[in-house]
């Protein structure tokens, strides 16, 4: 049940500030120039506490605190009035000290009722507890001189940020990513897709897939966390420390599933890719077969299990290419428009060709986008595969070796070439392995200037 002043408004309540939101400029305005400025992803959440912690009270008011049961401990959502005590330097969190909750409902229910012996648990046992500021409303009531109203709006410039612009997979992202200038690369196409919404220029199916990814993501986030603080809690300093396998299987399927939701919200922040969301299609239940298959091969189950579920796989595209615009996806489009295993197909994004290849399957397909691609060699092909330009012109796509390699392309199995360009830059180009096909397929000895 959910016990929150945001489904119900009673008497109960006392009244909180009402911040009004900026206008969109503005909101860009305040998180790019006064907030964050030219702070990286990795500093983002640091910066946002300096934020607060030098602009607000640090003790002396009361609060509705909108308790979440990830915080709380309890079962379901509930709202208590609450005291401030301090707010914690360099952290998004308050300490507070719960008075009562404030649901009508939930104060009249019995004493043996297995919610109303939650919070009484909680409030006896804890009682004084550490929340996230966000989670906090400033009661107004007895500030008639408006004194608590400044924290108040920096409270809401916060809670704002992490609810609509602030991503799970902020910061999990790899080292690169990770040192990005957020108001560059993130926040104003977040902003815009918020407003976007607020002016109904979306439809309701994106606007409930939008709402489930980010629900959802945190969700995964939240598990993966657990499982990084159990092994850390498991740890000890003086022995040797066993990795457990199930857990690290678990938290890479984790940080997958947050890595296509980003790449999938990508194209949702973006209004001239939105309209081709449904081309990228990640099924969660496709990467628990993919893992099971992987663990299986690890732990010698019987391979009538494996051949099963790689029966049941549905077929897969890896993109490769340098930039993704309205004509790549019109052009993927149309090319796999006709055929009929790979035009229901999922599609994976990549930036080069050795990631597309590493994270490819028997029987995949990748499908390299028109331009010129640089590599010292190719990783081993270890699937059948089939490897394609996006063209019906083979010097539309070239792969060029930079290195002088023995072997450019290692294959031990069946791999198919087709519409591209092979170029090496000084001896014949050496590819060793077992080709069902080779169309289209232009191989030079020497690059041309």
């Amino acid at each position: 049940m959910d016990y929150s002043f945001f489904q119900q408004q009673t008497s109960s309540y006392p009244s909180v500030y009402k911040i009004q939101l900026y206008h969109p400029n503005e909101l860009l305005t305040l998180y790019s120039s006064v907030i964050l400025a030219n702070t990286p992803v990795c500093k983002v959440e640091s910066e946002l506490a300096d934020y607060v912690t030098s602009g607000i009270e640090p003790t002396g008011w009361k609060a509705i605190w909108r308790a979440s049961p990830r915080i709380s401990g309890l079962s379901f959502k509930c709202d208590f009035l609450v005291n401030v005590v301090d707010v914690i330097r360099n952290q998004l969190d308050a300490v507070i000290v719960i008075e009562q909750p404030l649901s009508v409902q939930l104060n009249e229910l019995p004493d043996d009722n297995a919610e109303r012996m939650e919070i009484d648990k909680l409030i006896k046992e804890q009682r004084i507890i550490n929340a996230p500021i966000y989670e906090l409303y400033i009661i107004n009531e007895d500030d008639k001189d408006e004194f608590f109203l400044k924290s108040a709006a920096i409270i809401e410039n916060v809670r704002f940020f992490m609810k609509f612009i602030w991503r799970a997979w902020d910061t999990i992202a790899n080292e690169t990513q990770l040192n990005e200038i957020f108001v560059e690369t993130r926040l104003e196409s977040r902003l815009n897709l918020y407003f976007d919404i607020q002016n109904c220029l979306l439809s309701q199916a994106q606007i409930k897939r939008i709402k489930q990814i980010l629900t959802d993501s945190w969700k995964l986030r939240n598990q993966l966390d657990d499982i990084i603080k159990k092994q850390d809690v498991d740890k000890d300093p003086n022995d040797e420390y066993e990795i457990d396998e199930m857990d690290i299987s678990e938290a890479i399927r984790l940080k997958i599933k947050l890595e296509d939701y980003d790449r999938e919200m990508r194209m949702l922040e973006d209004p001239y890719l939105r309209p081709f969301t449904f081309l990228l299609k990640v099924d969660l239940d496709e990467e628990n077969k993919r893992l099971m298959i992987e663990s299986n091969s690890t732990t010698g189950t019987e391979s009538n299990d494996q051949d099963e579920l790689i029966e049941e796989k549905k077929p897969i595209i890896h993109v490769v290419s340098k930039a993704i615009n309205l004509n790549s996806l019109q052009l993927i489009n149309s090319y796999y428009a006709e055929d009929e295993q790979y035009s229901q197909a999922e599609i994976v994004f990549h930036q080069n060709l050795k990631d597309a290849i590493k994270s490819s399957k028997n029987d995949d397909r990748i499908a390299i986008l028109p331009g010129h691609y640089i590599y010292e060699s190719v990783p081993w092909i270890e699937n059948d595969l089939q490897i394609e330009g996006l063209t019906t012109n083979e010097d539309d796509v070239i792969i060029e070796s930079s290195a002088f390699v023995d072997v450019f392309i290692h294959c031990p199995n069946n791999l198919t070439l087709k519409n591209l360009t092979l170029k090496c830059p000084n001896r014949d180009l050496v590819i060793n392995g077992d080709f069902e096909s080779f169309r289209g397929v232009k191989k030079f000895k020497k690059s041309s200037s």
